[in-house]
Formats: structure tokens, sequence, C-alpha cells
């Protein structure tokens, strides 16, 4: 009877023991990836679902922004809807957008706009002038 209780603690079971137990983690973790391997598109998908709710409520923020820029009365000569950038203001972490070419066509056209009014105005005082001038003369 000592000599089976020595055998069970020899050398050769002890390493079987350890191998079993080994053997029986490999299982579990072949188990856990084979159930990634199989939620793996599952998730993919849920992922690309999320992106594209994302990608919507940007664009409808988007659209509610402009048609609340197109809504508020304004006067032609007020420059700074064209002069901000309509990129999301709340989003610090992207790099600043430069202005759209139509932005920028605007803002010329809106500048050509003023410096005309500026000078019919300017011309209307001097003629105003020389009016007031030959008066008093």
């Amino acid at each position: 009877m000592a000599r089976k209780a020595r055998f069970n603690g020899s050398p050769i079971n002890a390493k079987q023991q350890e191998l079993s137990e080994r053997e029986q983690a490999l299982q579990r973790e072949m188990a856990r990836c084979k159930r990634l391997i199989e939620e793996a598109p599952l998730r993919a998908r849920q992922a690309e679902e999320r992106r594209e709710q994302e990608r919507v409520e940007q664009s409808e923020r988007r659209h509610q922004q402009v048609v609340l820029r197109t809504n508020t009365g304004r006067s032609p000569f007020d420059a700074s809807d064209v002069l901000h950038g309509t990129g999301d203001e709340e989003s610090g972490d992207e790099r600043p957008t430069k202005p759209r070419r139509a932005q920028r066509r605007a803002a010329r056209t809106q500048l050509a706009v003023m410096l005309v009014a500026v000078m019919v105005a300017g011309a209307f005082v001097l003629f105003l002038l020389v009016q007031l001038i030959q008066h008093l003369g």
C-alpha cells in the first residue's frame, strides 16, 4: 500500500496531471477563440451600423444648421455667415477646414458689391460737395 501511495505521487503522474490541466486550459482558450470568431461578423455588422448611424446623425445636424441659417433673416450686407466656416463647431479634435470655393466666391462677390457701394456713396458725397461750393460761390 505504501508503494501505491508513492506511485500516485510519482513525477510521471505529476507531469500527466500538469499536462491534463494545460490541455483543459487550451480547450477553454480554443472555445473562447471559436466564440470570438463566430461573433466577429455580428460585431463587425454592429460596428458598421453604429458608424452609419453616426454619419446619418451628423448629416442631419448639418442639414438642421443649414436650414436654421437660411431661415434667419439677415441683411445682404451681413457677412458673418460667409466668413465663418460651416464645419462642425462642436468637434474640436478635427483640424479647421478652409473655406470652400463657393464660400470664397461669395465673399469676393460681397466684397466687390461693398466696394462699389462705397465708391457710389463717395461719388454722391463729392457731387453734393461740388453743388454746395457752386451754390455758395
